[in-house]
């Protein structure tokens, strides 16, 4: 809801930082013919006074959800603050965007037979509490309930209690759609979480519901050490094969390997991989800073992911299965704080919008 207005104190409309090109492959993969150019509507840029923390979409009433930055003890709204003014927004109307949710509802089955059901991390542990999200507890349970109108049941469906050596270092259920023409399923191939071991470090577990419950799908690999963590920005097809793929940082906060895995019959394999990216501050709950949508042009989703010092908003490809940057959307001593596709014009494609620590909104129209 819509509180008062004010004039944005130090708006402004520069252009951004030109793009640099560079021709950072993967390792061993082959160069590219040809540095591939970033094309993406217009930039916009505009500064808010406060410290942003994160991006959130809050409801509107007669009209579409809008994208609202928290800036301290108050939500303002981006859209407004690209046109010059200050729209302060009713933060309990707010919420984070579906990506970023703890939890996710869907519908499984078909028609008459439908369920709907809610998943969600649950029953808080402290099994490693090293503080990754700023509180020193994680969760031990993925927890599926079933829906009945807009209340859940209060009696449990199915759920998976983890052994007393592994947790949930995790805050976001991620929702799998399922491949391109298979029967229609709106809880899709399954429900992606980072699945941690107190002396292994963390793993990619994708579950999905049997009819003995819900089942690890497909699980990767754990990283081989204690509290070595991933963080995970998307799954989409960023090939170009039709191919849903996982997108991930390695260690966000160390090495910071931006890495594509593939989903297969009962593993999670990486694809290809590139050192120099992060999506996650140590302490803070926001997860997968990033966007998957298409920059370059081709039709293909590419990554949008800041650089590992925070600085720059790179674009990175994954065509012909080696991840190459194709180039830099800004670059800035103050350090990004968010990044989102998110509508912002009013039509049926997202936009790309980014804020940094001194209040600058970057947005670029497509």
């Amino acid at each position: 809801m819509l509180r008062r207005r004010e004039r944005l104190v130090g708006w402004s409309c520069a252009w951004l930082c030109g793009l640099v090109v560079v021709a950072a492959l993967a390792a061993g993969a082959a160069p590219a013919d040809a540095e591939a150019g970033l094309e993406i509507g217009p930039s916009r840029t505009a500064r808010v006074e406060g410290r942003p923390e994160r991006f959130l979409v809050c409801d509107r009433p007669g009209g579409a959800p809008v994208l609202g930055v928290v800036l301290g003890r108050r939500t303002v709204s981006v859209p407004h603050a690209l046109d010059g003014e200050t729209v302060v927004l009713d933060a309990s109307g707010c919420e984070p965007p579906v990506s970023a949710r703890p939890s996710v509802q869907c519908s499984l089955g078909r028609a008459p037979g439908l369920m709907h059901v809610d998943v969600r991390l649950a029953d808080r542990t402290r099994r490693l509490g090293r503080g990754i999200f700023g509180e020193r507890w994680e969760y031990r349970t993925l927890r599926m309930r079933r829906l009945s109108g807009q209340d859940v049941v209060s009696w449990v469906d199915q759920e998976v209690e983890l052994p007393p050596d592994e947790l949930f270092e995790d805050r976001t259920v991620r929702h799998v759609d399922p491949p391109r023409g298979s029967a229609e399923d709106a809880c899709g191939a399954g429900f992606l979480v980072i699945r941690s071991h107190v002396r292994q470090g963390a793993a990619l577990v994708l579950y999905a519901f049997a009819p003995t419950g819900l089942e690890p799908r497909a699980v990767s690999e754990p990283l081989g050490a204690r509290e070595r963590w991933r963080d995970v920005i998307g799954i989409a097809d960023v090939v170009g094969d039709g191919r849903r793929r996982i997108v991930e940082v390695v260690e966000p906060h160390q090495v910071g390997r931006l890495q594509v895995d593939g989903i297969r019959v009962g593993r999670i394999e990486p694809d290809a991989s590139l050192d120099g990216y992060t999506s996650h501050r140590f302490g803070s709950v926001r997860q997968g800073i990033g966007a998957l949508l298409d920059v370059t042009g081709d039709g293909v989703a590419d990554i949008v992911v800041p650089t590992s010092d925070w600085k720059c908003l790179a674009v990175v490809t994954a065509q012909r299965g080696a991840l190459r940057e194709a180039g830099r959307l800004s670059c800035a001593e103050s350090p990004i704080v968010d990044v989102l596709a998110a509508g912002l014009n009013g039509d049926s494609r997202d936009d790309l919008v980014s804020v940094r620590a001194d209040g600058t909104i970057e947005a670029w129209l497509r």
